[in-house]
């Protein structure tokens, strides 16, 4: 692709050319292939942001909800949503700072309490997924952190509560939807109820849709034994 963007606007049109060349360099990444060593830190190191930066965005990170998404979810157990966004982005952003995945411990166990309490599998960019488990295996501060998230009693808590959560959302949604019940006037008197609704149930299905993804065979077994695919099948239809 750089190559047919040199020829069809010439070297005249193109500024910094060398450099763009030398950052889409072969990385030894291939898709579904085995993750190279120091990939993807030393591949982002190829131009690199002031310490200083870096280390500021990831104090806002830590202390700030940058799109005020928490107005929008205000309940305690959807923060993880309500920070999906913010999480995506620091998630690219920390691997400008690989001291902190390594060696930063506390500043780790702030990022996963705040980010990553009930949840490992952050979406970013255009549908990409990933797995913290598997991404964040190879840094010690980072893994670390993580232990209590992916401890097995915790995740077979956090899934019991979605599958909880999922009857529950059935339960309310198959009486929201017989016939004559969403009518205007009801909807008015009950605008609160139907919008805490929607947000438990974009929560869940959220939750089970990345999570059921995970490399990890024990938390997938765990998970689908809790909510059936037939289960799910009915929140999205």
């Amino acid at each position: 692709m750089v190559v047919a963007y040199f020829r069809y606007k010439g070297q005249a049109h193109i500024s910094h050319f060398e450099e763009v060349c030398t950052l889409c360099k072969n990385t030894g990444y291939l898709k579904n292939g085995r993750r190279p060593t120091n990939y993807p830190e030393e591949y982002f190191a190829r131009f690199r942001v002031p310490g200083d930066v870096v280390s500021m965005i990831v104090s806002h990170f830590c202390s700030d909800d940058i799109y005020n998404h928490q107005q929008s979810w205000p309940a305690p157990q959807h923060r993880s949503i309500a920070l999906s966004t913010q999480s995506a982005m620091l998630y690219v952003v920390l691997y400008f700072a690989p001291d902190l995945l390594h060696k930063k411990e506390t500043t780790m166990r702030e990022i996963v309490d705040k980010y990553f309490p009930d949840n490992w599998m952050v979406a970013f960019y255009l549908g990409s997924l990933v797995d913290l488990q598997e991404a964040w295996d190879p840094y010690r501060a980072a893994k670390k952190a993580l232990l209590n998230v992916l401890s097995i009693p915790n995740v077979e808590d956090t899934t019991k509560k979605v599958a909880e959560s999922v009857r529950t959302c059935n339960a309310s949604l198959d009486k929201f939807l017989q016939q004559g019940v969403m009518t205007e006037e009801f909807v008015l008197e009950n605008v609160r109820k139907l919008v805490n609704h929607s947000r438990e149930y974009n929560h869940t299905l959220r939750w089970l849709l990345l999570h059921r993804m995970t490399t990890n065979k024990k938390f997938h077994d765990i998970i689908h034994a809790a909510v059936p695919t037939q289960e799910l099948l009915r929140m999205l239809t």
